[in-house]
């Protein structure tokens, strides 16, 4: 799938040489995914001698992501196709709330992107969330000195309130991806991303 997404439209064939897998595998594969409604037969490409290979493309319109960039003093909120594209994005400012409101503002912003999403197959299919904090390897914030937060397991609430897959990470290193996947950094094997907020504080 992978090589599909990275690389529409391609043939069967092309995704074997590509991949290494023999044919029969390739054809197995891609049936699965045709079936799951992942990718997409586009039609006949160009024939380099014989029958015209059958082009395959991805379906970014199969589900919806959101994604939401926590700041020191504001709420983005994206909604995306499976491609990174944004669909419907929202912004809230704010000024020094409590902990509890910080947490009634951002359901709000995703209640209201699930509610912009448009009728897919799988519909919404995860929450990616960025923090101003250190994050550990279970993904809890253990500091966000700036929101004035300890020791916050905020996917676990958010998986309890949507029942969806939620990813917590630190917002430069979501940052950093982001661009090396989707922006300025897809084309290079390595980029600096610097991450600049209202305010920088001594975690010491």
């Amino acid at each position: 799938m992978r090589t599909i997404r990275e690389n529409s439209s391609i043939s069967r064939a092309d995704i074997a040489t590509s991949t290494g897998l023999n044919k029969g595998t390739v054809s197995s594969l891609v049936t699965e995914l045709l079936n799951d409604k992942l990718i997409s037969e586009l039609g006949p490409g160009e024939s380099s001698g014989g029958r015209k290979p059958v082009m395959l493309l991805f379906n970014q319109l199969a589900g919806y992501t959101v994604g939401i960039d926590l700041g020191v003093n504001y709420i983005l909120g994206v909604l995306t196709d499976l491609q990174g594209n944004i669909y419907f994005e929202k912004q809230v400012n704010f000024t020094a709330l409590t902990y509890e409101e910080i947490l009634e503002e951002l359901y709000t912003v995703i209640d209201l992107l699930i509610s912009t999403a448009p009728t897919s197959h799988y519909g919404i299919i995860g929450i990616g969330v960025g923090v101003p904090g250190v994050v550990d390897s279970d993904k809890k914030i253990l500091l966000a000195p700036n929101l004035n937060w300890r020791n916050v397991d905020l996917r676990s609430l958010l998986e309890q309130k949507y029942h969806l897959p939620v990813i917590i990470e630190n917002e430069a290193n979501a940052g950093a991806y982001g661009e090396k996947k989707f922006g300025a950094g897809k084309y290079f094997n390595n980029i600096i991303y610097v991450s600049v907020g209202v305010e920088v504080s001594d975690l010491s």
